[in-house]
């Protein structure tokens, strides 16, 4: 047959996958399930924790496959493990703002999100086949593009579904997520290469892979189930262009004019308004102070975890003598505290990010200072290391998971700001890539700067910097996290009932009004017969006199 026929149609037509994004009339299947916050937040969850598990599945395999299969000299294993990592961050830091754009703009987020899985796939067949160096740059370069389109996608998916008010408990989820990965994939990589082979552990890889794209594929995103139910996720740039269609032009034009606040100090039509007006959106974002202090908590943050995984292998070898396993199981006490970050997102839900931000660098502060202290391979040494290596992780979970909130409520204050700028799709996906953009900058500049310090300076002037820079961190976190703290936020329904009532209370006032220069002239001429140092009086009563004429002219 050249065409299929629809089940109870009387019209041939050809057939359509009925994939979410298509335009079909009828809803799919299950629609209120495969797009419900719970299983959105599963399918997110899971593809970021398939995505650090592939990466870190690996992590223990790399040295031998460097070795054995493309012929490296042990000597030089440990040097190209390095670059490879490096390579990783490259990919992420060139691949976030990219992703950001393209999930903006297109229809459906559903797309790149499956293409991430694509490259992800194929970073996987590279590492199983390679035998030389070239494929496997090309392979961690592939890896690196498929972690900046899930960790974009997947959080800006999630925002579309809750929103601003239940954003942060799911946040800290996939953060715990993420740890689980962390935590599970060296550990199961390197049990399968040694008891049941090489190839083997790529089979483990593909098994997560094959439930990770059946979980992309039902799941059907928000912005898609609201073609068939409208109440399903956000209608913050919805509303907006919904107004376009129920008001006439004149009002919506001049909305549109007040909304663009960033352009209000330019005459209309110079050439920078028109040049902010064209600037994609992952730019004009960082005209807001909320959204950088954001973005260099995610920096701060990586390379903190960063300098971390560069030094404390070498640290634990040289003063306690332990070898790889020892160093690998020593970051369980760093990873485990974070699983408490689903709490601490529901609380920055419930009480604001501000004094969380602040709050968890000037904590964890302390711990990373302290770990300067261990110096002797004793008991109380390793039993101490341990402890402070567990309060850094946990306490800097108390500004990890609200600074991702600071992300997402940071855009929704410039798409209310400018609807018709940010579009229909809005700029989620962009703001979460320059978040990405930022860790994977933490992530190189991490490894440098803890090299270098411990090789130039030691261990302890390391850990002080690290610390010095979680401190500095937290004045203006404290000052700009939730909008400047010295600026009254404006709201102009508001000021508009405040400035009607100011307007009764002149008119009920109007009739005293005149009565009060002549008082003041009567004490003025009292305090002169009294011989009374009257200069600054006569001088306060000249400025409220004019201060009494401006308001009326005012208003």
């Amino acid at each position: 047959m050249a065409c299929l026929q629809r089940p109870n149609s009387p019209d041939a037509i050809p057939w359509q996958w009925p994939w979410p994004w298509r335009e079909n009339k009828n809803p799919p299947k299950w629609l209120h399930i495969r797009s419900s916050k719970w299983f959105i937040l599963w399918v997110c969850s899971f593809s970021v924790f398939a995505d650090i598990f592939l990466y870190a599945l690996i992590v223990p395999v790399i040295p031998f496959a460097l070795s054995y299969r493309v012929g490296l000299d042990p000597s030089d294993a440990q040097k190209w493990t390095s670059i490879l990592l490096t390579i990783y961050a490259g990919g992420l830091l060139v691949g976030s703002p990219l992703c950001g754009w393209w999930a903006d703009k297109t229809k459906a987020r559903q797309v790149p999100f499956i293409v991430g899985l694509l490259l992800l796939a194929g970073a996987t067949v590279m590492f199983a086949l390679a035998r030389n160096l070239a494929l496997l740059v090309v392979a961690r370069i592939l890896q690196g593009l498929s972690g900046a389109v899930v960790w974009t996608i997947a959080l800006a998916m999630m925002a579309d579904r809750v929103g601003s008010q239940e954003i942060g408990a799911h946040l800290g989820t996939i953060v715990a997520a993420r740890s689980i990965a962390t935590i599970s994939a060296p550990l199961i990589g390197g049990i399968v290469y040694a008891k049941v082979g090489y190839y083997m552990v790529y089979v483990t890889a593909f098994i997560f892979l094959g439930a990770d794209i059946v979980f992309r594929l039902v799941m059907i995103e928000a912005r898609v189930a609201q073609k068939w139910d409208p109440s399903i996720g956000l209608q913050l740039a919805r509303e907006h262009f919904s107004t376009q269609k129920l008001e006439g032009p004149e009002k919506v034009s001049q909305k549109e004019d007040e909304a663009r606040a960033f352009t209000v100090a330019q005459p209309r039509g110079s050439r920078i308004s028109r040049l902010v007006h064209y600037l994609p959106p992952f730019i004009t974002v960082l005209s807001s102070i909320r959204l950088v202090m954001a973005l260099w908590g995610c920096t701060v943050l990586a390379i903190l975890f960063g300098a971390f995984e560069a030094t404390i292998p070498l640290f634990v070898h040289s003063t306690f003598h332990w070898d790889s396993a020892g160093a690998g199981l020593v970051f369980l006490a760093v990873l485990i505290p974070t699983f408490i970050s689903p709490a601490i997102g529901w609380l920055a839900d419930k009480h604001g990010t501000r004094w969380y931000v602040a709050i968890g660098y000037l904590l964890t502060t302390i711990p990373v200072i302290l770990l300067r202290i261990v110096t002797q391979n004793t008991l109380y040494n390793k039993i101490v290391f341990c402890v402070l290596l567990a309060f850094s992780g946990g306490l800097a979970m108390l500004f990890e998971v609200p600074v991702q909130i600071e992300i997402v409520l940071s855009v929704e204050e410039k798409m209310r700001e400018n609807a018709a700028h940010y579009g229909e799709q809005g700029a989620y996906a962009q703001a979460f890539g320059l978040g990405n953009l930022t860790y994977a900058l933490g992530l190189i500049i991490g490894p440098l700067w803890g090299g270098y310090a411990v090789e130039g300076a030691g261990w302890g002037v390391m850990t002080l910097t690290l610390g010095i820079m979680c401190c500095v961190s937290a004045v203006p976190a404290a000052i700009w996290t939730e909008g400047n703290i010295f600026k009254r936020k404006r709201n102009p329904i508001v000021e508009g009932k405040e400035r009607e009532s100011g307007r009764r209370y002149l008119h009920l006032w109007e009739p005293h009004r005149r009565q009060i220069p002549m008082i003041l002239l009567k004490i003025d001429q009292s305090l002169t017969q009294l011989s009374f140092p009257h200069l600054p009086f006569r001088l306060f009563a000249c400025w409220l006199i004019e201060a009494i004429r401006f308001i009326q002219i005012g208003h």
